[in-house]
């Protein structure tokens, strides 16, 4: 249930500010391609960034707040010519939707026009209050958030890049297109997350 509520659950939070490394070329906002990243340019790293920080911002509009962000290239490896770089995306995320806007709690509320009697609206109250309750804590928290991503290009091809997210499951790494893992796993659904607020009041009321 907490994973429909906040969403994309693979990835990684952090409540400490990021200090960064000691070599002094850290950017707090923007992106940083470390040493060993010999194929990520400067305009690739920062049009990869734009991208990522734009995909964010669109996926959680009116529910994160996305700031403070940047990317770092680590490392890359190249077989047969095909390069794959890992890099991390990271940025804080403030919660800004109030816990009585959240589309499961609205389909609460829906369901509860429908009860009959006093007995039951009043019990449907209760059960809403400890979502409220529930919700609350993610109001205004702001996390340090983290996307691993890696990138893929033709050594000849640097243009032609392709964004991932390496997902994990039972131990073994998939390489997922980021917008498709976006699409299936952090993109709220609030005409499902209402259904499901409406069902849960019905069949626990």
């Amino acid at each position: 249930m907490m994973l429909f509520l906040t969403g994309c659950g693979t990835m990684q939070a952090d409540q400490t500010k990021t200090g960064g490394t000691d070599d002094g070329h850290l950017k707090t906002e923007g992106w940083r391609v470390q040493d060993g990243c010999t194929h990520v340019s400067e305009e690739m790293a920062q049009e990869i960034y734009e991208k990522i920080l734009s995909m964010q911002q669109e996926t959680y509009e009116g529910i994160q707040k996305v700031e403070n962000s940047r990317i770092v290239f680590l490392e890359e490896d190249t077989k047969e010519h095909e390069v794959t770089v890992r890099a991390v995306f990271e940025a804080d995320w403030t919660g800004i939707r109030k816990p009585k806007d959240h589309p499961m709690v609205q389909g609460m509320y829906e369901a509860k026009k429908g009860l009959a009697t006093e007995e039951e609206k009043k019990a449907a109250d209760e059960y809403i209050k400890g979502w409220l309750l529930e919700l609350e804590p993610m109001y205004q928290k702001t996390q340090r958030m983290t996307w691993q991503i890696a990138v893929r290009f033709q050594e000849t091809d640097q243009q032609g890049y392709r964004l991932f997210y390496p997902y994990v499951q039972e131990s073994e790494e998939t390489l997922m297109p980021l917008d498709q893992y976006v699409r299936e796993y952090c993109r709220e659904d609030a005409k499902e997350s209402r259904k499901m607020g409406r069902k849960m009041l019905d069949e626990n009321v």
